[in-house]
């Protein structure tokens, strides 16, 4: 599979709605909110849970760590 460049938000768009199948309704990614602050990880969880309106969400992330001190921050957010 060829990377996706992960700054290229059309080419981010594209590849996502070539793995839909034909049944399934994509809605682009669109960047709506940056939340910056000291609770910042509790607000995404707030943000997504008020977007997902009890449906199922996916998030799509890199390899790329991502730490606040110490802490991982990506299983953080796969268990909210």
């Amino acid at each position: 599979m060829t990377p996706i460049n992960t700054t290229n938000i059309n080419a981010i768009n594209d590849q996502v709605r070539a793995w839909a199948t034909g049944d399934e309704h994509v809605r682009p990614v669109e960047i709506e909110h940056i939340e910056i602050a000291e609770n910042a990880l509790n607000a995404l969880a707030d943000h997504v849970r008020s977007h997902a309106a009890g449906k199922l969400v996916t998030l799509v992330v890199d390899r790329t760590p991502m730490k606040r001190g110490g802490d991982e921050l990506k299983p953080l957010i796969e268990d909210m």
